[in-house]
């Protein structure tokens, strides 16, 4: 496990380091390949997850949570999550240069609207982001973030939506959620020669525990 992570609220001057930390954890993704017009960039990666959480950190009904390394005080992996009041119709995807507007809108659009379409009417909690630095992956720092994380959903006692990549399936199974639907995408429709082949994102739900049967976790309280 990790004996010397903290969890704490992340404030305005971490933005940056997220939108770094997202970056790197995440550019194994197949899907990267195609976000922006002219291939992977992990420099534009960078700027644009900045920007996007920069973004969200206004939004008042979004909240982030920071794991950090007391031994260094650097930050290692983080968490985000909104509250839906009640799921109706979304906004276009903004896709402005240098993102591929056409893969974009075909699949992170497609992904957005089975969320709205499942969620449709409910009061939920959309958990959008779990990222843990490459160096620090598999010391469990995933999985003492979620350990807040559910604590929070039971104390609120809403049902919490996410949509997972494969590479962390087996960690929200085991914290409560379940498959709901698959979401497949022929990658070699956008470039035959890489030969990815399908990327399989899952949408997945978890219902509260009664707050009687929940454990009782250290409460931090997210941003």
């Amino acid at each position: 496990m990790a004996p010397n992570i903290r969890l704490a609220p992340a404030t305005l001057s971490d933005i940056p380091t997220l939108g770094r930390l997202f970056a790197s954890a995440f550019a194994p993704d197949n899907l990267r390949h195609f976000i922006f017009a002219h291939g992977y960039d992990h420099n534009l990666s960078i700027q644009y997850s900045r920007a996007r959480y920069r973004s969200a950190y206004d939004d008042p009904s979004k909240r982030f949570l920071k794991a950090v390394d007391d031994t260094t005080g650097n930050i290692v992996g983080f968490i985000m999550w909104s509250v839906i009041e009640e799921q109706g119709d979304e906004s276009e995807m903004d896709t402005p240069p240098p993102l591929n507007s056409e893969f974009n809108h075909a699949v992170f659009g497609r992904f957005q609207k089975r969320r709205v379409d499942m969620m449709r009417g409910k009061r939920y909690i959309y958990f959008n982001t779990l990222a843990v630095s490459p160096d620090h992956q598999r010391q469990g720092i995933g999985e003492m973030l979620m350990r807040h994380f559910v604590s929070v959903a039971d104390r609120e006692q809403l049902d919490t939506y996410l949509q997972s990549q494969m590479v962390a399936h087996k960690l929200y199974r085991r914290f409560g959620w379940v498959d709901v639907e698959f979401l497949d995408t022929d990658l070699d429709q956008w470039s035959p020669e890489m030969m990815l082949g399908v990327h399989r994102v899952v949408c997945m739900l978890r219902h509260p525990r009664p707050i009687r049967q929940s454990t009782n976790y250290e409460h931090v309280r997210g941003r």
